[in-house]
C-alpha cells in the first residue's frame, strides 16, 4: 500500500500533502497479455466484471465507470470497450 500511495503522490503532486487514511487491496489476476477485462459476466443482465487493472490502469476508473454507466443505460457496449470484453482475456 505503501508504494502505490508514493506513486499516486509521484503521478498527482497535488497530492503530496494529503494523508490517505483507509486503504484498499486485493488481488487482481493479470492475463498473459495483461489486457484487463472489463465486460458483463455470462448471460447475466446485471453482473459485470472490471478487473486486471495495473496501477497506472486504475487512473481510468472514472473514465471506465462511464462508459459502463452508458452500457447500462443504452443497452450496448460502447465501441471504446469492445477490446476489453472476458472473451479477448487469455
Amino acid at each position: 500500500a505503501e508504494q502505490a500511495i508514493e506513486r499516486t503522490r509521484q503521478l498527482i503532486p497535488a497530492l503530496r500533502d494529503v494523508a490517505f487514511n483507509r486503504r484498499w487491496s486485493g488481488s487482481s489476476l493479470r492475463s498473459a497479455s495483461t489486457i484487463p477485462g472489463i465486460d458483463q459476466v455470462g448471460h447475466y443482465k446485471n453482473v459485470w466484471s472490471s478487473g486486471g487493472l495495473d496501477f497506472a490502469q486504475v487512473l481510468f476508473a472514472p473514465i471506465i465507470g462511464k462508459l459502463l454507466t452508458d452500457w447500462l443505460q443504452h443497452g450496448e457496449r460502447p465501441e471504446e470497450l469492445s477490446r476489453f470484453g472476458l472473451i479477448m482475456v487469455d
